[in-house]
């Protein structure tokens, strides 16, 4: 019996000093593979022991500094109907920290386009946190789920939410403001359980939407275009007297365009590309259905979009993968797309309607550049 034990740990002493000498070491392994990089050959070993999260700050009293971004390529073939992001975030993420404090320093100051500007930052901050968590559970057959299982873009969302984290953190007016809205919203709740709640009183909104409301008091058009907007002008009541019926809603038309033209020109006069890709929501929300038939906002909402904001794009408007409209796209799972276009294309139009909007573009371009109101509103209504 004890010569039988003996035998076996003389077995086992002799196969590991075999797996000793003839096993290559992790670093030999990574080298001997062909074509594979240290790095690559570590992301593809299964199973990899986590790293541990780095420290909030350096050292107490600094503010957290976000770490170096690397952008994680997959070393195998992507999936099929894989797109990426479209671009390379690198430089973006490397800047995003500074382009948001400096807008959140001029929105402090009481800019009005940077209280807008403010207010969109915070959606698109949104919309990287829900990136985020829908990553881990998105069904395969749910709409775009591709995207949200590409590690390339989920490293990007990852990036991107703890930049806006660390930002918000940094800025206590937005802290303030979005703890003054989150107690406007608990006592909202509160008066509704307990059958006090006014209707009319006015209710608290999301810290997006403050920030507009106050772009708006300080003039800033492109806020314009979430909120509907009271018209100047008197609605005309029924009357039984079909004439004089006629003359009112004939005064009220005229009255409406007006205001819209008064509205366009103000637009215009920013040659600002932002606010012009925004035209047809301003120009919507400032008393919609009063567009003549002739004009450039007279299609339907979405062909309106795509020819002003294809429009903008020969205008200066970023409407590159990097571009707001293609990061918006892509929190929302519309990932890879090189171009507004391709975009409006691939996933918004009808090749009917795509090609309606090549084919008005020119004469609109022509218009916003040489000021002519009359031909992007239409004539005015007959007297």
């Amino acid at each position: 019996m004890k010569s039988n034990v003996l035998w076996l740990i003389l077995v086992a002493l002799v196969a590991a000093a075999i797996g000793r000498w003839s096993a290559p070491s992790a670093e030999a392994a990574l080298e001997t593979r062909p074509g594979v990089t240290p790095v690559e050959a570590m992301e593809t070993t299964p199973n990899p022991a986590p790293r541990p999260e780095p420290a909030d700050s350096a050292r107490p009293g600094t503010a957290p500094v976000a770490p170096e971004f690397r952008l994680f390529v997959p070393p195998e073939a992507p999936a099929p109907g894989a797109r990426g992001l479209g671009f390379d975030p690198t430089n973006f993420l490397a800047g995003l920290s500074q382009q948001l404090d400096q807008t959140a320093d001029l929105a402090r100051g009481g800019d009005a386009g940077a209280l807008g500007e403010l207010a969109d930052w915070l959606d698109y901050c949104k919309q990287a946190e829900r990136a985020v968590r829908s990553s881990g559970y998105v069904p395969e057959w749910a709409p775009n789920s591709e995207s949200f299982r590409d590690a390339t873009i989920q490293q990007y969302f990852k990036q991107v939410n703890f930049t806006c984290v660390e930002w918000i953190k940094r800025h206590p007016l937005l802290e303030a403001e979005a703890k003054l809205i989150y107690e406007a919203n608990r006592n909202l709740y509160a008066q509704m359980q307990a059958g006090t709640y006014d209707p009319k009183a006015e209710k608290p909104t999301s810290l997006p939407q403050s920030l507009r409301r106050r772009a708006i008091e300080s003039g800033d058009l492109m806020a314009r275009s979430r909120f509907p907007q009271e018209p100047p002008c008197v609605r005309p009541a029924d009357n039984p007297n079909r004439q004089q019926q006629l003359a009112r809603v004939r005064e009220y038309s005229a009255c409406i365009y007006q205001a819209r033209l008064e509205v366009l020109r103000r637009v215009l006069a920013t040659r600002d590309p932002r606010v012009i890709a925004a035209t047809p929501q301003i120009l919507s929300m400032q008393w919609y259905g009063a567009t003549r038939a002739q004009s450039y906002l007279s299609g339907d909402a979405l062909y309106n979009e795509a020819l002003w904001q294809l429009a903008a794009c020969s205008l200066g408007f970023d409407c590159s993968a990097s571009g707001p409209q293609l990061r918006s796209a892509c929190g929302n799972g519309y990932c890879g797309y090189r171009s507004s276009r391709d975009y409006f294309a691939d996933q918004r139009l009808t090749p009917a309607t795509m090609r309606r909007v090549d084919a008005a573009m020119p004469g609109l371009i022509n218009a916003i550049q040489s000021g002519n109101l009359e031909a992007i509103l239409g004539p005015p209504p007959p007297p």
